[in-house]
């Protein structure tokens, strides 16, 4: 039988807590482009990470399976970059920079590939990752750029979500190639 610990020491509240009051007491606030390269600074974070056990002597630790499903997130993540990566090596940097159509293909691959309901934030930071070579790693041109181009992307839906579900359920079970 599996005993689950809860962490007694568990400030993330407290932190959350201080942290604000440490920006209060400071009394600045960063601009909107700077808390934008924040987080999507943090969220391009993602790298290849192994994958920790769920127990240890037969102990599961409290709140380890949600840490478990973000590591396998990033994995997947890192794995799609590297495939889209792959792709737009094929155009030189200097004859492509500032392309749009790099960017609309990266948002539509992304768009396609990540099917659960919101995740812009996550999408957003793939696009980032992907592209950021052809607009001398300025984040917030890129950014920008995504905005503009967001009513050309054709969005997820619900029908076109679990379309795709069944089909990965499927074809997975044949190749072992697809991800997510």
């Amino acid at each position: 039988m599996q005993r689950r610990i809860k962490p007694e020491n568990d400030k993330t509240y407290v932190n959350d807590l201080t942290d604000t009051d440490n920006n209060l007491e400071k009394g600045k606030e960063d601009s909107d482009q700077g808390e934008l390269e924040k987080e999507v600074k943090q969220q391009m974070s993602f790298r290849n990470r192994s994958i920790p056990d769920k127990t240890l002597f037969d102990v599961e630790l409290y709140g380890l399976s949600d840490k478990i499903k973000d590591i396998k997130m990033e994995n997947k993540q890192f794995e799609f970059c590297e495939k889209i990566r792959g792709v737009l090596e094929l155009f030189n940097p200097t004859d492509h920079k500032y392309d749009e159509k790099i960017v609309l293909f990266a948002m539509q691959a992304v768009e396609n590939y990540i099917v659960k309901p919101k995740q812009g934030q996550r999408k957003l930071a793939v696009v980032v990752e992907c592209v950021k070579h052809y607009f001398n790693d300025d984040i917030v041109l890129i950014v920008k750029m995504i905005e503009l181009l967001l009513p050309k992307i054709k969005k997820m839906n619900i029908i076109r979500r679990n379309w795709k579900r069944v089909v990965r359920f499927f074809l997975c079970r044949q190749q072992k190639d697809v991800l997510m």
